[in-house]
């Protein structure tokens, strides 16, 4: 009997819009998806746990551009 291991995986999905705008002279936050330079460059390598904390800050800090 040939059993088949299905291996369901959710991935957190990035912010980016592909709209960056970061004014390096007064912020490293970017302007598109709320995230630092730091955070874009690292998102990668991020465990999905990091990504959901990165996704909740970028989100609140959205919030602030926007207001």
């Amino acid at each position: 009997m040939l059993w088949t291991l299905l291996i369901i995986t959710k991935t957190i999905n990035s912010p980016c819009i592909g709209l960056c705008d970061i004014d390096f002279d007064c912020t490293d936050i970017c302007k598109g998806c709320g995230r630092s330079i730091d955070e874009i460059a690292e998102w990668s390598s991020y465990t999905d746990e990091n990504k959901k904390l990165v996704n909740e800050k970028a989100t609140e800090r959205m919030k602030e551009i926007n207001s």
